[in-house]
């Protein structure tokens, strides 16, 4: 267990510092994954997982003109409800989409 979290906290500050040098963050937007869907928006990728409790996350990953923008949509078991947050690509320099 020890060395499974070692390696985790590794794998994770690797990601981390990637993530730093790519001079990128990701910034909310009102949009969801539906609403890109119905604009026509091209899809580019999508996963998803389902843990322990039975929520489902599916990522999914969109273009929309020339901004990239990342949605997480949670579906709730209990009473059917989706939850959906995306974000768009943001230059760390200049504050303006990708």
């Amino acid at each position: 267990m020890r060395n499974t979290l070692l390696t985790s906290a590794l794998l994770i500050g690797g990601a981390l510092s990637t993530l730093a040098q790519a001079e990128t963050f990701w910034k909310r937007v009102d949009d969801t994954s539906a609403d890109l869907a119905a604009e026509g928006t091209y899809l580019i990728s999508s996963s998803s997982h389902v843990d322990r409790d039975g929520f489902t996350q599916i990522v999914t990953f969109w273009r929309y003109k020339v901004v990239i923008v990342r949605c997480v949509d949670t579906l709730v078991p209990s009473p059917g409800k989706e939850v959906s947050v995306c974000y768009a690509a943001v230059s760390i320099g200049t504050g303006e989409t990708q």
